[in-house]
């Protein structure tokens, strides 16, 4: 089952079965940060001043605005990230970024 959770900064989320997202109440400070456990497809409203940035248990992802789903389970060392639309930073902490954009 799928829930939709609309974010304080007009950003929709669909966040499947046994998943987990973590956010403030308001995105204070020069972020958007969320937390992510399990699986969600996310729809970024876009704000170049404030970049979007989803965190995992291995990668974090930043993007401004986009379309996009992350499947980054704790128990599972995979992480799929699928770009539907925009261009996301990917960040794993042990190397540079690396930039995606759909095909």
């Amino acid at each position: 089952m799928r829930k939709e959770i609309q974010l304080p900064d007009g950003s929709i989320v669909w966040i499947n079965a046994q998943s987990t997202l973590i956010y403030e109440k308001k995105f204070l400070g020069i972020e958007r940060n969320v937390l992510l456990l399990g699986e969600a497809f996310f729809k970024v409203k876009k704000d170049p001043e404030k970049p979007f940035v989803v965190n995992t248990h291995a990668i974090n992802i930043k993007v401004l605005g986009t379309e996009f789903n992350v499947s980054a389970y704790p128990d599972n060392k995979n992480i799929i990230t699928t770009l539907q639309d925009g261009s996301i930073d990917i960040n794993n902490n042990q190397t540079n970024n690396k930039t995606l954009t759909p095909f």
